[in-house]
């Protein structure tokens, strides 16, 4: 949800994000430039959306996996250029809050994610994806294929 307007908005896979404030400012190390890195978000995007149609078939808490959602979606945010809040986060998690959370916080002791205060709302959290977990996960997406 923006805070600024209350509302929901799609991102550009077209599902409905909370949160996403735009370019995080920071410029890609020249390996995750150009259409190879895009690509690489582009499939973490359809590894998300296909986890999430699993969901209407079968009951999604077997396959509960919300430090994965959570890597995949801020490493798309990245080559996206797209700050995450910690809420947005929560939301691409798909389980309650303070498990999301908690989730966060171990991926944040494993040096896979990291925090920051937005600059424009001190009160808001953002994360985003480490160095080392940008890297991983687009070594897994090289090696799988995106599959």
């Amino acid at each position: 949800m923006n805070f600024t307007t209350g509302k929901m908005k799609p991102d550009p896979s077209g599902r409905a994000t909370t949160d996403r404030t735009g370019d995080t400012g920071r410029p890609l190390p020249a390996e995750y430039a150009g259409e190879g890195y895009l690509g690489l978000a582009k499939a973490a995007r359809n590894i998300l959306r296909n986890r999430r149609l699993r969901g209407r078939y079968l009951p999604a808490d077997l396959f509960a996996d919300p430090a994965w959602d959570i890597l995949l979606d801020l490493f798309a945010a990245s080559a996206e250029g797209q700050a995450v809040s910690v809420t947005s986060a929560c939301v691409a998690a798909a389980v309650p809050v303070t498990t999301a959370q908690r989730w966060l916080r171990e991926l944040e002791r494993q040096g896979l994610v990291e925090r920051q205060h937005d600059d424009g709302d001190r009160r808001r959290v953002l994360v985003r994806i480490s160095g080392a977990g940008r890297d991983a996960i687009a070594a897994w997406l090289t090696a799988t294929g995106g599959t």
